[in-house]
């Protein structure tokens, strides 16, 4: 088979991440594979490249007066029309929102071709908005301080002026994809509300990471004296990602612990930013991790994983953390649940109670050192990424172009 991928970026969060290894791993299965993004980067293997133009990136201040502005994206649009069947046997688009893609034009290709969405966020299934932060009223007197931490362009909300935009325009223009997959249930729930045609199925595939061998847990370090705390996020200063409730958080906890009782290590693209805002007493380093390497060494030499999100759907660091042999402590909110099972594997407090959520830090910086967690009790229900890559690739198989179609076209992929 010959497949596209369409992400914003090779490298960058989880869903990033989900459609790079997507794209590594379907390739060493030996299909065809390409990805399209939205931003040119360095040390891409072949068959990335980046379909927006720097004249198109230029025209992003549009958004301010028109909020959707799909007229604008130019080179996506003449790049996604000018795909025909024989082209590709499948299309698999991750996040597709972010002003970087024509959403016309994706709806037009799905006409032509199967097209099959991972929604890593809720932003398909509440028409426009990435979480819809009125799920938690306990958010309602924080929310004016997170407008003011991002983009105008980025709707909190169900009812905010972009919004209803957004709404509008996807009523109309929601690609008419042949297959919506979502790595979690609460997700799935969400998008049976908004897709309900009969040309649209829905799957539950949770996500899998290829960070860690079935091996890896065995080569696990002893953790750091004092015990470290590990805060690993694409963008620590997301709203999202709950920063705000991680130093009220840690604050707690070193009163609860004493000082010089931990450390903490903070892995992010504005990680040292986020550093600024802690109190001087925590000890507290931070930087980004530019290897999988570092990111695994990170994971292994920490105590506990703090996952602070205030909206989260199925995160990757929940996935790496675990399959290094590390509990992660978070609020109980989106798709952790469906990661989180046992005690072991970490605990889920109450939204948004820094309180409880500095207990729970404190339980795992207060084992033993030579206390080893049962590796098969902290994988438990998580899936292997070879399970992964197979489910992944009989939905492409299942949704592919026939080979009869992709003979009439002129083209035998």
């Amino acid at each position: 088979m010959k497949i596209l991928f369409i992400s914003p970026r090779y490298r960058g969060g989880g869903a990033e991440r989900c459609a790079r290894e997507l794209f590594l791993g379907m390739r060493e299965r030996g299909h065809s594979t390409e990805m399209w993004t939205a931003v040119p980067e360095e040390d891409v293997p072949a068959g990335v490249q980046c379909v927006r133009t720097f004249a198109e990136r230029l025209l992003y201040p549009v958004n301010y007066v028109d909020p959707v502005a799909d007229w604008r994206h130019i080179s996506t649009r003449r790049k996604l029309d000018a795909i025909q069947p024989g082209d590709f046997d499948a299309v698999h688009l991750h996040n597709i929102h972010g002003h970087w893609i024509s959403i016309k034009a994706l709806h037009r290709l799905c006409q032509r071709l199967p097209v099959v969405w991972t929604l890593h966020d809720e932003w398909a299934a509440t028409g426009g908005v990435p979480y819809d932060l009125t799920r938690w009223p306990g958010l309602n007197d924080r929310l004016d301080g997170y407008r003011k931490r991002t983009s105008s362009l980025v709707p909190l909300t169900t009812g905010e002026p972009v919004a209803v935009c957004w709404e509008r325009f996807l009523s109309a223009n929601l690609p008419p994809v042949a297959a919506v997959v979502s790595p979690s249930e609460y997700v799935l729930a969400l998008a049976a509300e908004r897709f309900q045609t009969e040309r649209t199925s829905l799957h539950h595939v949770p996500n899998a990471s290829r960070l860690h061998g079935a091996d890896i847990a065995a080569d696990r370090t002893t953790s750091t004296d004092p015990p470290q705390v590990l805060f690993i996020a694409a963008n620590p200063m997301s709203p999202y990602k709950g920063g705000d409730f991680a130093i009220e958080a840690l604050q707690k906890l070193e009163t609860q612990a004493g000082p010089d009782t931990f450390r903490l290590l903070i892995l992010g693209r504005q990680a040292e930013e986020f550093q600024q805002l802690l109190p001087r007493s925590i000890s507290c380093q931070s930087g980004y991790a530019s290897s999988e390497a570092e990111l695994l060494s990170a994971y292994q030499n920490s105590a506990v994983t703090l996952l602070p999100s205030i909206a989260e759907n199925y995160p990757y660091v929940a996935l790496e953390s675990l399959r290094a042999g590390t509990p992660v402590v978070g609020f109980r909110i989106g798709g952790l649940p469906e990661i989180i099972r046992n005690s072991a594997q970490g605990k889920l407090v109450a939204p948004f109670n820094t309180t409880e959520l500095a207990e729970g830090l404190l339980r795992f910086l207060s084992r033993s050192k030579s206390e080893t967690p049962d590796q098969d009790i902290m994988r438990a229900g998580l899936s292997d990424f070879p399970a992964f890559l197979s489910r992944m690739e009989d939905l492409y198989q299942h949704h592919a172009v026939p080979s009869e179609e992709r003979c009439v076209s002129g083209s035998v992929a």
